[in-house]
């Protein structure tokens, strides 16, 4: 940050921390929901509603971006969100579970019956999560860097279509991304405020990426479109406002240093001589 702005005291995070929990937690609670529809669904045969239910459950899913992922926490994500990337034997490994295992199946027309016991395998997951996250520690170095993360992973894994390629749902990731954007940015409001007007930029920027998605909105009927559905215009005009914010939010690690940092000491001649 400038030299004037002292460094911001690691007691000042303890209350945008805690408010990211609770709100991960009510996330956490509307995807139950959509898991308990996405469930219904399977049961009545109907792959409609499985996959809009299936959609709300990534989208809250993904709300989630600054919960940090360590230790049990970690392992739930994989189970929960994993791609078979890496895996041995890709989409057939017995590893490949979760959210993207059920995109898989809703997506290329597998039994859904054969769906079923994903379903019920990635309720208890969420449900253990749930049991975690209110209690998931959370290092302000870390948290003041994710707002910048979350976005650059929804411009490099969701807009890219590389994370959700059955489905489609690459547009739906980066609006949830913004979500999640737009709430660690807010929980930081009261620090943010007094750092040089980087506040106002981050919540101008975030507010253009959502103007261009509300106006993608619109001219594909109401409904947010799949990746392949953007014309090449939308797909770049997303793209910009995306990189534009991702600018901004920059800033915000700078703006919100917990340390000050360390003074250099200058080398003397006489030391610069006798070090010669």
């Amino acid at each position: 940050p400038p030299d004037e702005l002292p460094p911001v005291s690691a007691a000042a995070f303890r209350a945008p921390v805690a408010a990211y929990r609770a709100y991960s937690a009510g996330r956490l609670r509307l995807m139950q929901g959509e898991i308990a529809k996405l469930q219904s669904a399977l049961a009545a045969g109907d792959r409609s509603a499985a996959q809009t239910a299936w959609r709300g459950a990534y989208a809250y899913y993904l709300n989630l971006g600054a919960v940090y992922l360590e230790g049990p926490v970690a392992a739930l994500n994989d189970a929960i969100d994993g791609t078979p990337g890496g895996l041995p034997g890709g989409t057939t490994s017995p590893r490949f579970s979760g959210l993207h295992r059920l995109e898989q199946g809703l997506w290329t027309g597998a039994p859904l019956a054969s769906l079923q016991p994903w379903a019920r395998r990635l309720a208890a997951d969420v449900a253990k999560l749930a049991t975690l996250v209110p209690h998931v520690q959370i290092d302000p170095v870390d948290y003041a860097t994710r707002a910048h993360e979350i976005l650059e992973d929804a411009l490099r894994d969701q807009l890219s279509g590389a994370d959700a390629p059955w489905s489609g749902a690459g547009v739906l990731g980066t609006s949830a991304g913004v979500v999640a954007t737009a709430a660690v940015i807010r929980t930081l409001g009261p620090v943010l405020g007094t750092r040089e007007g980087v506040l106002q930029t981050v919540t101008a920027d975030l507010a253009g990426v959502r103007s261009t998605l509300a106006a993608i909105v619109r001219a594909h009927g109401g409904q947010l479109p799949t990746t392949s559905q953007l014309t090449q215009p939308q797909s770049e005009r997303l793209g910009a406002s995306t990189g534009q914010a991702l600018e901004g939010l920059a800033q915000v690690p700078g703006a919100l240093e917990v340390t000050a940092a360390p003074v250099i000491p200058q080398i003397t001649a006489k030391a610069a001589r006798t070090a010669r």
